[in-house]
């Protein structure tokens, strides 16, 4: 189910933007940086990624643009948009933890977020 989520979130982000898997990697920023809750640049973005990507020992790449700004985007919607894709994603960068993939602790983020911690 959540993979099927994670396909059609991912379509509708092409179909909005017009973009396709071959375009260049600033394609997917762009679609984030419009996406994403908050006014953020396609470069401010891109940084909070590149750095997360390095931490979490994950490849700089197209597909993981996507892959993992479509966890975010899923994740501010199941939860009521309490807490922006960028917040998820710097308190997962806060409290990196090495035995933890860096969905999961987008997800650990998310509800610490909705709860109240920072």
């Amino acid at each position: 189910m959540r993979r099927t989520t994670l396909s059609l979130l991912v379509a509708t982000l092409f179909t909005l933007t017009g973009c396709s898997d071959t375009e260049p990697s600033n394609s997917a920023l762009n679609t984030m940086s419009t996406l994403f809750q908050g006014k953020h640049s396609i470069r401010q973005v891109q940084s909070r990624f590149d750095q997360a990507f390095r931490l979490y020992g994950i490849p700089i790449t197209e597909e993981n643009y996507l892959r993992y700004g479509s966890i975010l985007v899923s994740l501010r919607r199941d939860g009521g948009g309490k807490a922006t894709e960028m917040e998820i994603l710097d308190q997962a960068i806060k409290t990196y933890t090495p035995e933890v993939k860096l969905e999961e602790m987008m997800a650990i983020s998310n509800l610490m977020l909705q709860s109240g911690g920072r």
